[in-house]
């Protein structure tokens, strides 16, 4: 899909172009992914269910203990 791990963490996944960025945080089982395009999170989103056996939880609220808003 283009991803590409950075070197500062190996569970921080980025990918990049056409002045656009996503950003897929690993955490244990959970991920976040965040992406300046709503349309391209559904569809990256749609992207991984195909590869992975996995529960789309919705917007994110909560992560590691920290409320998102």
């Amino acid at each position: 899909m283009g991803y590409e791990h950075t070197e500062a963490d190996h569970v921080v996944f980025i990918c990049t172009g056409d002045d656009i960025i996503t950003i897929i945080i690993l955490y244990i089982d959970n991920f976040s992914i965040t992406r300046n395009n709503t349309d391209q999170i559904l569809w990256d989103k749609e992207e991984l269910k195909k590869r992975y056996n996995m529960t789309d939880l919705g917007e994110i609220s909560w992560i590691l203990s920290i409320c998102v808003t």
